[in-house]
Order: C-alpha cells, then structure tokens, then sequence
C-alpha cells in the first residue's frame, strides 16, 4: 500500500532559504547592472560634451586660449547679438555650462592647456575633476 505524505517543515523551509538566495542574487544582479548602465549614460553624455566643446573651439580658432576655465560652474549666463569673436566664447561657455548641468548629476568641468593643446576634464556625481585619473566618475581628454 502506498502512503502519501506531503512536505515536511524542514523540506519547506530549505526551499525557502534556496528560493530566497536566488531572489537576493538576481536583484543584487539587477542593482549592479543598473549602476553600470548609468556609468555608460553618464560617461557618453560627457564624452559628447567634451566634443562638442572641441568643435565650438574649432570654430573660433583665434580665441581658443580664452576658452580656458577652471570651472564651468562660475561661468555667468551671457547673451549677445550679433555676437564678436570675443563675446562668441563667453556665449559658448554659456551654452557649454548650461549643457554640463542639464545632462550630468552634480557635476563640474575644466577647460585648460596641458601640454601644447587645449584638455578638459568633465566630472560629475559629486567627483573633483582635479585629480581626474584616480577617480572613476571623471573623464579627461584633448580637445586641439
């Protein structure tokens, strides 16, 4: 004769401790991949910044030494019109700065001269753009 049985407790909670293991590894899963996702968003809406700047300063060459800023943050909103070449690179930082803030979470930027070109460093989550290599929130590139 055959006897049913059905789970006992310890069954029923071992399979509880399994199912539970693998929820908690999908959802750290889910969190880690989350935080990379957003590292690509943020690091490709800086790289894009970075070009564009590198372009802006193509355009107008002959002033591209005033371009140099230690942080876009402290540059003041500026309207010209018709603009010279001169007002032509405060309205690029204008743009540049207004740009930074609306794409990158709590972020700052650089524009300088390393070497025999025109760099700038763009950070953002709360990282200093000033010691750029040792910090992962943070991309450096040439723009000239």
């Amino acid at each position: 004769m055959l006897r049913c049985r059905g789970l006992s407790l310890i069954e029923l909670l071992v399979a509880l401790v399994l199912i539970s293991i693998t929820v908690l590894g999908t959802v750290r899963l889910q969190v880690a991949s989350q935080g990379q996702l957003d590292y690509a968003l943020y690091s490709g809406q800086a790289l894009e910044l970075i070009e564009e700047t590198s372009r802006r300063i193509h355009l107008n060459y002959p002033n591209h030494l005033d371009y140099q800023v230690t942080n876009l943050e402290r540059v003041k909103p500026f309207k010209c019109d018709p603009c010279s070449p001169a007002d032509l690179v405060k309205l690029d930082l204008t743009h540049l700065s207004q740009n930074l803030f609306a794409v990158l979470p709590d972020a700052s930027a650089s524009i300088f001269k390393c070497k025999d070109q025109m760099c700038m460093a763009v950070a953002w989550a709360g990282e200093s753009f000033k010691n750029c290599h040792n910090t992962k929130f943070c991309i450096e590139r040439a723009l000239l």
